[in-house]
């Protein structure tokens, strides 16, 4: 077996605990080593029974910037933070996924791109799609479908935090 992917996550909220950590603590090739949020015990019971998994919580982002053994970095924050977060996380030699929306601007996703590219790094957006969604349940974005959470949710079957899907 290959080394796991060691990857940190950069927020805390909704997004991470419904679609975000469900998949990623049940993927046996990746280790989620750091969770960085500024409202450390906003969700204490997420915490700690993370914190029982070995995931370390900080408030301070210097940890996973500074965390060499940290690969891959999951954006998960508001998107005005976005441009600003990755970019940091790249000059600091890190692999980035930005949730969608990926920058407020043209300008800065081409500097994240160009930025990611001198690097040979890995700079990417998720969006949340699906071929199994009807019509009525996505947005067309030029080829693109962004489908809306409720149907994800019935899709994958994740219909809650990833203490919910435990549990079932």
């Amino acid at each position: 077996m290959s080394e796991k992917l060691v990857m940190a996550l950069v927020g805390f909220g909704n997004s991470a605990n419904r679609y975000h950590l469900p998949y990623l603590l049940e993927n046996e090739n990746v280790q989620i080593k750091t969770i960085y949020t500024p409202s450390l015990n906003k969700r204490p019971e997420d915490q700690v029974a993370l914190e029982a998994r070995g995931i370390v919580f900080t408030d301070d982002l210097d940890q996973v910037v500074n965390d060499s053994e940290i690969q891959f970095v999951s954006v998960i924050t508001p998107a005005p933070s976005h441009f600003e977060l990755a970019k940091r996380l790249l000059e600091a030699g890190k692999n980035v996924m930005v949730e969608k929306p990926f920058v407020t601007s043209v300008a800065e996703g081409k500097e994240l791109i160009a930025l990611a590219n001198e690097k040979g790094l890995l700079i990417t957006c998720l969006l949340y799609t699906s071929d199994a969604a009807d019509e009525e349940d996505s947005v067309d974005l030029g080829g693109l479908r962004k489908i809306k959470k409720k149907k994800i949710r019935e899709i994958t079957g994740v219909a809650g935090t990833y203490k919910e899907k435990k549990d079932r």
